[in-house]
């Protein structure tokens, strides 16, 4: 005669069984969060290396095509993406090195979550002028400026690309630097600006994961590489 669970043991097993839930989804969360930072991180070590390529061909000159856009990660795919495959320009996920997969947006601008800092073909006196407002609205840019390698003081210390969003270690949701994920709402930096870590890529091309806070602020109080006091000529990131 073949004997059948009893209703307690069914308990006991189902009660292990959610234990084991419990201890193992956390830790299978966090391998996924580790494995998503570290592509995030390869991507941005990749936009570098396609920049480096680019400044040979282009006699140390950043790109600059005379629009305020331009540090917008769809719009700066277009310059570099000779040195980055065919797929840079799909907007597509797979194979693209502008889609981090920690980004919960990367699909809003055309598969891109990194920018290329406005200060490398803005001016300096412009940026430390400008108000959010004024650094998302597109337009032809007649002050736009065409910097070399050369003007960078700091190359280990200067931010070229970055993730735009926080979508590390953040406190309650990925925002951008302005600590704001609804640009319509209103454009002062929000109170989360300086919450999660993001990877970024320096003018010499090394990538490092740093907190926000570790980043130099801008004008406007906030970790935004695009208005880095100095432009060019200065630094992102301070002293732990």
């Amino acid at each position: 005669m073949k004997r059948a669970f009893t209703l307690v043991e069914l308990l006991v097993v189902t009660a292990i069984l959610a234990v084991l839930a419990a201890v193992l989804l956390p830790v299978f969360a966090q391998a996924k969060a580790e494995a998503q930072k570290r592509a995030c991180f390869d991507n941005v070590r990749k936009l570098g290396a396609a920049m480096n390529l680019y400044l040979g061909d282009s006699q140390d000159a950043y790109p600059n095509t005379q629009t305020t856009s331009l540090w917008i990660g769809r719009h700066i795919r277009w310059p570099l993406m000779p040195y980055l495959g065919t797929q840079a320009a799909t907007g597509g996920r797979d194979g693209n090195p502008l889609a981090c997969p920690s980004d919960p947006g990367r699909d809003n601008f055309e598969g891109a979550s990194y920018f290329y800092s406005s200060a490398f073909f803005r001016a300096t006196e412009e940026l430390e002028q400008l108000t959010v407002l004024d650094l998302i609205t597109p337009r032809t840019c007649s002050t736009c400026v065409t910097h070399t390698k050369s003007e960078v003081i700091e190359p280990s210390k200067k931010i070229l690309f970055s993730e735009w969003l926080n979508a590390h270690a953040y406190a309650s949701q990925p925002t951008g630097p302005w600590g704001k994920t609804d640009f319509l709402t209103g454009w002062i930096p929000g109170p989360e600006r300086w919450s999660g870590s993001r990877n970024h890529c320096f003018a010499d091309g090394h990538a490092m994961y740093l907190t926000a806070r570790r980043q130099f602020p801008s004008h406007l109080d906030t970790p935004d590489a695009n208005l880095t006091p100095g432009g060019v000529t200065g630094i992102d990131i301070r002293k732990p």
